[in-house]
């Protein structure tokens, strides 16, 4: 590092800086590679959110909404979703009970089939109650931990050319840090198809 060159006073002293940073770098214990087919155990975070579960299933539950307008291809954007639960093996995780643990359990299965709601008969302030009302249905109804998937996806259109994608979510596998890669990734994957 760098400060390397402020600590030492001496090319002598920043040598022996130096050598004995490379020692503690070789002395660290290597990050073994898990198999992913295994079942692990929740991470104490997920142990943690699990409990709280246990006493209020939806306690845990995220939600939130992305605004289109313009021409829009379902089918690609069902793909680019997909796309990015293959990609995030956290997506498609579920939380089976196995001789009486919880476990972790990826799940290559795991696709996500966007529920469609057509909006456009409805007057502006209807509609907008409406959309209100789905979010809120959406984001309260309890994630089958079991059986996944912990996210959950509405394509909402409102007009000819303007669309409300909501997005739930169990906090267990996604939170609002999750969100900001999942819609960077939804642009390009979106854009790019």
């Amino acid at each position: 590092p760098v400060r390397f060159f402020f600590d030492a006073p001496t090319i002598t002293l920043l040598i022996e800086k130096i050598n004995l940073h490379r020692a503690e770098r070789i002395a660290r214990p290597k990050i073994e590679i898990v198999n992913s087919r295994l079942n692990l155990p929740p991470s104490y975070n997920q142990d943690r959110i699990l409990r709280i579960l246990e006493n209020s299933p939806n306690a845990l539950n995220g939600i939130f909404n992305l605004n289109f307008k313009g021409k829009l291809d379902i089918d690609i954007l069902e793909k680019s979703i997909n796309t990015i639960i293959d990609r995030h093996k956290i997506l498609k995780t579920k939380f089976p009970v196995i001789m009486g643990k919880v476990l972790q359990e990826f799940d290559s299965k795991i696709q996500i089939n966007i529920q469609t709601v057509d909006l456009r008969n409805m007057k502006p302030k209807d509609r907008d109650f409406e959309i209100f009302q789905l979010a809120s249905n959406l984001s309260i109804e309890p994630f089958d931990l079991i059986n996944g998937p912990l996210l959950r996806i509405k394509l909402i259109r409102t007009l000819d050319d303007e669309f409300s994608l909501l997005i739930a979510y169990c906090h267990l596998v996604f939170d609002r840090w999750s969100a900001g890669i999942f819609l960077h990734e939804l642009m390009d994957l979106s854009c790019s198809s």
